[in-house]
């Protein structure tokens, strides 16, 4: 987000990381958006970069000084691991404008999708793997980091979406012509996590176009 010289800002507060006592200093300039967290009675300062930092979540009503930070360590340099490690803490008593500036505004759209469709019960949210794309670490990246995010807003796989592999080039556009337009027809939304180059988004577009749409 754009910043100004006069919104730069380093703030500090005392809580706790995961149970245990620790002093956060969040630094927000033009530059960077950082957090960095000290334990108590160590020298060791840990730090999250904003580029890291998946979501920030409420615990709970009943606590609402508790928050969980969920955030990724990307793979190193040197290191022969190709996707990040997904990571999540418990921390209380956060700065404000690290609160502000990291929780979701509104209603996420897989919370919006996680309704069922009609009285059929099938799941309304759909996650879409294209295995050889790129790198062929989508399915990887899925099950190691996205999942993790997906299990902490309570949903489900199964219960509450359904992850589609492809099996070929053409699975998007059967998927789209067999699955997605048939129900955006009947007028249940759905909301669809793509892991995919453009040519996924392209299929889906261009299917959806040509297909036959209700009102």
């Amino acid at each position: 987000m754009p910043m100004g010289a006069s919104d730069s800002k380093s703030l500090r507060t005392s809580g706790q990381v995961d149970g245990k006592p620790a002093d956060f200093e969040y630094t927000r300039n033009e530059e960077e958006q950082l957090l960095s967290y000290r334990f108590a009675n160590s020298d060791c300062v840990e730090t999250l970069q904003r580029e890291d930092i998946v979501a920030l979540l409420p615990v709970h009503a009943q606590f609402p000084d508790d928050y969980s930070i969920l955030y990724v360590v990307p793979p190193g340099d040197a290191s022969a691991r190709k996707i990040p490690i997904f990571q999540s803490m418990i921390a209380t008593r956060l700065p404000e404008h690290f609160i502000h500036d990291f929780s979701p505004s509104g209603s996420s759209c897989w919370q919006l999708r996680s309704d069922r469709d009609g009285n059929r019960g099938r799941p309304n949210l759909h996650v879409v793997i294209s295995t050889l794309s790129g790198a062929g670490l989508a399915l990887d990246l899925f099950y190691n980091v996205v999942k993790h995010v997906l299990s902490y807003t309570g949903l489900q796989e199964s219960r509450d979406y359904v992850v589609h592999c492809t099996q070929s080039e053409r699975t998007i556009t059967e998927l789209t012509t067999s699955v997605f337009l048939p129900r955006a027809n009947e007028a249940n939304a759905q909301a669809i996590i793509l892991f995919s180059g453009d040519g996924g988004v392209v299929d889906i577009v261009n299917t959806l176009l040509g297909g036959h749409r209700s009102k």
